[in-house]
C-alpha cells in the first residue's frame, strides 16, 4: 500500500487506542485478514496515558494481553515508538476519529506532527442527524453556552478545540489525516469542510455493522428468516457501554432493563 505523495511503502498498521481492546475489536477491525494481506498489525494502547484512573475504577476483565500489542504509559516512550515506526506504518486513529482533538489528546497529536506520521481514521458508525436538530435554536445555544461557562474547564477545553482545529487547517502543531474511510454522513462533510481537506482524501467504506449482518446471514437457513414478520431492535448497550466509564455516567440497571425491553418484546409479538 502507497499513500498518494508518499514513496514509502505500507507494511505495518498501528491501531492507536484510548481503551483497551478485546477479541470484539480483534474481530471488528479483521485483524486476521490484514496480516493474510501481508500486513503486520499493531496496537498501541494510550488508555494508561489517557485514562488511568477510568481504567483503575473500571478494568476490562476480557482485554486482549497478546505480544502486538503495547502499553503506552508516557509521552518520551510514545515519541520513541513514533520514530521507530513512522517509516513504513500508517496509524488508524482511535484516540478522536473525527471528533475534535481536545486539551487530553492534543498532546499526543502534536507528537504525531512532530515525527510526520502517516494516519487515518474510520467514520463507518456516524449516524445520519435529523433534519430538525441540524440546526438547533438560538435558546438551545445559549443553554449549551451558559452550561459551559458554569464549568470552567468545559469552557477551556471548548476555545481550545476551536484553536486546535484552526491550527490543524493551517498545518501549525496538529496533523490533518492522510485518509479517511467513511461514508456519506453529516459529521464526516463537517469535519473535513472545517479543516478543508480535500474529498479525494475520502475512501467510501460500508459500516462494520454491515460485516456482522453478513455473518449472521450467511450462518441462517432460508426457512429461519421471516422479514414481513420481523421488527429489529436497535440497542446502544445501555447496561455496559464503554463511555460510561470514560465519562462517569451511571449505566442503567442490568436487570431492570432487560426485564423491561422484554416485556415490551412480548407485547409486540402479541400483537
Amino acid at each position: 500500500m502507497v499513500i498518494k505523495g508518499s514513496h514509502h511503502l505500507i507494511k505495518k498498521l498501528v491501531f492507536l487506542v484510548f481503551w483497551p481492546i478485546t477479541a470484539f475489536e480483534e474481530r471488528k477491525w479483521h485483524f486476521d485478514y490484514l496480516r493474510s494481506q501481508g500486513f503486520e498489525v499493531e496496537v498501541f494502547d494510550l488508555t494508561l496515558l489517557l485514562n488511568r484512573e477510568q481504567l483503575e475504577e473500571h478494568p476490562v476483565p476480557d482485554a486482549l494481553h497478546e505480544n502486538y500489542i503495547t502499553q503506552v504509559q508516557s509521552y518520551h516512550y510514545l515519541d520513541c515508538l513514533l520514530k521507530q515506526n513512522v517509516s513504513n506504518s500508517l496509524f488508524i486513529d482511535y484516540l478522536v476519529a473525527h471528533s475534535d482533538v481536545d486539551l487530553k489528546t492534543e498532546k499526543v497529536f502534536r507528537l504525531l506532527k512532530k515525527n510526520d506520521v502517516r494516519f487515518a481514521f474510520i467514520s463507518s458508525g456516524a449516524l445520519p442527524n435529523p433534519d430538525n436538530v441540524n440546526r438547533p435554536d438560538i435558546g438551545t445555544l445559549l443553554k449549551k453556552k451558559l452550561g459551559k461557562a458554569k464549568n470552567p474547564r468545559s469552557l477551556v477545553n471548548y476555545f481550545a478545540k476551536k484553536v486546535i482545529i484552526k491550527l490543524t487547517k493551517h498545518g501549525y502543531l496538529y496533523p490533518l489525516p492522510c485518509l479517511i474511510f467513511g461514508g456519506q454522513s453529516e459529521i464526516l462533510k463537517r469535519f473535513i469542510s472545517r479543516r478543508q481537506i480535500g474529498a479525494d482524501r475520502i475512501i467510501p467504506v460500508h459500516s462494520f455493522d454491515h460485516d456482522i449482518y453478513l455473518q449472521y446471514i450467511r450462518c441462517l437457513d432460508d426457512s429461519d428468516i421471516a422479514p414481513e414478520k420481523t421488527c429489529v431492535f436497535l440497542d446502544e448497550a445501555a447496561t455496559h457501554h464503554s463511555d460510561f466509564a470514560l465519562f462517569g455516567i451511571e449505566p442503567i440497571d442490568a436487570q431492570c432493563y432487560f426485564r423491561a425491553m422484554n416485556l415490551l418484546f412480548d407485547h409486540i409479538e402479541q400483537t
